[in-house]
């Protein structure tokens, strides 16, 4: 198109603009084709949000075919787009609003050929008006795409959206793209993808990354360097944050220099990434809930960043206290490591939470004792190190049914309260009980005892903390006493020879003794000369003993089973006087 004549140069410009290189030789006039792109933005940015209505009148789209005919279609698309900015408020993210800058004739006959192919009267341009109808609607939302980029809002998610999947299922109709060409439906497309990924900036959308896969799959015409350049930036304004940079070319990595956003949670134990759901609170209030891998929005925006749900332990970042700790997380690797709680499975092995019921349920029960099947196990944890060990020693096939029970239960405390590293020692300790009357250390029960001692005293004064069910050392406990009681029916020789300060009599079981020492350190017995001292030689009845060894501090249980061991030792002395 020609344009009005151009100016004189002076005497100095015109030294200056003599080389070929700084201008086209197209004669005196001005060519509009070459200087119109670049005015029209030019006047749109100069009247940005002004909503000055007598400029916006010159950037409206011919209402004629005549007039439509004079304009080049892809600058229906600026000029749109420049109408838009100066007009800046009366944007809206609808498909009402984008159809309304088109002129009444274009919307009419867009597309519409066969319809009119049989009227003699109509001589309508149908490749014209498809064209301005391809150019127009994108210059729309492109408006919108720049208006609210960023924001994720959406219902403008779902218009651009909408009209992109219309446009992509245009191209598969021959019938309807020969009228406007492939050429144009393909750069219209292009723009709008640009656009919907210029909202959803830093989200990382699946649903447009989807489309971004589709677009970049295609090969052929009219599918062009640009094609692929544009699907490029779309995925690196979706990705903006991520540190990456896509087909886009050089000239736009500005994908490397923005602020890294991208939260990837990474569970403590795997050391694998999992899904996680985050909420983000912003400054003004909104609130929002998403599910990590997440790109965060803008750090200035936010006021704080948690991990909320029943699947992991929370932890918070908030502005005034830890805010410093989400920047160095992200300008790290991004990743955000997270405890699962127990009781919950991860969001790949259960996406809707049913199969977590079970277990939440006998987590609810809190009682020791609970004898779980190697199925159930599954409920509570997909950790391979505890499935198969429900597997092959908690089953019932087991050949040691009651070793069989007590692992279960075992296993049972400890993924119930999220202790699995208490495991191992409850195991050592039970082998230790199950072999006490075999080969005992005295060691062992005394640490044992003192264990006990500390859980008596813990639960007075912190009933709440607790790292192993009292109930386990209660049975513990009880166990070590029976074996005890039952040593003490047959020691009656060696606890005589030990209350009388004799020589021990030759046994050819050494674990004898060693349950003899047991005995003496569970119970606190005193040595014989303390007890001596003490003047126990004239004590008779039971009150009596209790009255005299009270005071040594020695437990009730204590002076009992020194009375039952006395006993025996004064039976087996009288057996041999008598024998005498």
């Amino acid at each position: 198109m020609v344009g009005g004549q151009k100016r004189p140069l002076t005497a100095s410009y015109r030294d200056r603009y003599k080389s070929p290189s700084y201008q086209i030789k197209e004669g005196d006039c001005v060519n509009v084709d070459v200087t119109g792109p670049g005015a029209t933005l030019a006047l749109g940015l100069m009247f940005f949000n002004t909503n000055n209505s007598s400029v916006a009148e010159w950037f409206v789209a011919p209402d004629t075919q005549s007039l439509l005919d004079l304009v080049r279609p892809d600058l229906l698309m600026l000029r749109t787009l420049s109408r838009s900015l100066i007009m800046w408020q009366s944007i809206e993210p609808t498909h009402a609003w984008i159809r309304g800058n088109l002129p009444q004739i274009v919307a009419q006959y867009a597309f519409d050929r066969r319809k009119y192919s049989k009227d003699p009267d109509c001589d309508i341009d149908f490749e014209t008006m498809s064209q301005a109808y391809c150019n127009i609607m994108a210059g729309g939302c492109m408006a919108v795409g720049l208006k609210y980029a960023g924001s994720c809002n959406s219902d403008v998610f779902s218009t651009l959206y909408d009209m992109a999947i219309k446009i992509l299922r245009l191209m598969s109709m021959s019938v309807l793209i020969e009228q406007a060409g492939k050429t144009t439906v393909e750069n219209c497309l292009s723009v709008i993808i640009v656009c919907l990924a210029m909202v959803m900036a830093g989200s990382g959308d699946l649903s447009v990354l989807r489309l971004c896969r589709v677009l970049r799959s295609r090969i052929g015409t009219p599918v062009t360097y640009g094609s692929h350049m544009a699907v490029g930036m779309a995925c690196g304004l979706l990705f903006l944050g991520g540190g990456k940079y896509h087909l886009q070319a050089f000239r736009h990595l500005y994908v490397l220099a923005v602020e890294r956003r991208l939260v990837i949670p990474r569970d403590v134990a795997t050391n694998k990434a999992c899904y996680v759901e985050l909420e983000v609170v912003f400054k003004d209030g909104r609130t929002i809930e998403v599910l990590a891998p997440y790109m965060l929005p803008e750090l200035h925006q936010l006021s704080e960043v948690r991990v909320r749900g029943p699947r992991y332990w929370s932890v918070e970042f908030k502005v005034d206290s830890n805010w410093d700790r989400l920047k160095r997380l992200l300008k790290g690797n991004g990743y955000l490591y997270v405890k699962q709680r127990v009781g919950h499975l991860s969001f790949e092995k259960d996406p809707k939470g049913y199969e977590s019921l079970l277990a939440q349920s006998l987590i609810r029960e809190q009682t020791f004792g609970k004898v779980l099947k190697a199925a159930e196990i599954r409920s509570f944890t997909s950790d391979p190190f505890v499935l198969g060990f429900a597997e092959f020693f908690c089953t019932a096939e087991h050949s040691n049914s009651h070793l069989s029970q007590m692992l279960s239960q075992v296993l049972y405390e400890c993924v119930s309260h999220e202790k699995l590293e208490v495991l191992s020692t409850l195991m050592s300790l039970h082998h230790n009980l199950s072999h006490l009357d075999k080969s005992c250390r005295p060691i062992d029960l005394w640490q044992l005892k003192l264990i006990v001692a500390f859980y008596q005293r813990a639960k007075e004064n912190f009933p709440h903390s607790r790292l192993v069910n009292p109930e386990f050392f209660i049975s513990c406990q009880s166990k070590v006493e029976a074996i005890l009681a039952s040593w003490l029916q047959s020691a009656g020789p060696v606890l005589a020879s030990y209350f009388g300060g004799e020589d021990f009599p030759e046994s050819p079981n050494e674990q004898c003794y060693n349950l003899l020492a047991a005995f003496l350190s569970w119970y606190s017995i005193p040595h014989p000369r303390a007890l001596l001292q003490m003047g126990l030689q004239q004590v008779q009845t039971f009150p009596s003993l209790f009255n005299v060894l009270r005071p040594s501090g020695l437990s009730v249980s204590s002076i009992m089973s020194l009375a039952d061991a006395m006993k025996c030792a004064v039976s087996v002395t009288d057996q041999s006087q008598a024998a005498v």
